[in-house]
């Protein structure tokens, strides 16, 4: 299902670069750029469902990788960066951060995933096993409602998910009220 969804996406980025081209050569009216938004926007509504669902390996479940993950995101929140929102979900984790000067999102990323996934990796009695995809999905966000709507989505998914019934009922998200005890 994920490689049909890649491939769709990827058709249509391809009709709407091809449509542009000709109405550039042609001197006609390009296609809305908009569209771009809408197919991006279109396919991470087909991934967010299917991961939802509880596709993939949901190592995640497992809750000693689940509290290695949400200290990992937490081990530098306001040091590196200031991390608003979060949610470990069984196979795929969520955050809303915002870096630091001299820090960069990609390589904060880049941080948490090759640290969990060594630890993991150990865990889980694997070597060289790949733990994270390689493409994460990172969005900009651009004021104050629009920041407001992505927490609460983040600290929602584990509901929406029909994990449980409220967001702080979670124990792996920003959200949850209980006392933390890692691993």
């Amino acid at each position: 299902m994920l490689l049909q969804y890649q491939a769709e996406r990827a058709e249509r980025l391809r009709q709407f670069h091809a449509q542009r081209a000709a109405a550039a050569s042609l001197g006609t009216r390009s296609p809305n750029p908009d569209a771009l938004d809408r197919i991006e926007r279109d396919y991470f509504r087909k991934l967010e469902a299917y991961l939802d669902k509880g596709a993939g390996e949901c190592w995640l479940k497992r809750l000693e990788l689940a509290d290695l993950v949400a200290n990992a995101l937490g081990f530098f929140d306001g040091e590196r960066y200031r991390l608003d929102a979060w949610v470990v979900m069984p196979n795929h984790v969520h955050t809303v951060f915002w870096p630091m000067p001299k820090h960069s999102v990609s390589r904060i990323v880049q941080t948490w995933k090759r640290f969990t996934a060594r630890e993991a990796n150990k865990l889980l009695n694997r070597t060289g096993e790949v733990f994270w995809q390689p493409e994460p999905f990172d969005h900009w966000i651009r004021g104050d409602a629009e920041h407001a709507r992505c927490c609460r989505y983040v600290t929602s998914n584990p509901v929406k998910a029909r994990l449980c019934a409220t967001p702080e009922a979670w124990k792996w998200s920003s959200a949850w009220r209980g006392e933390r005890v890692t691993s």
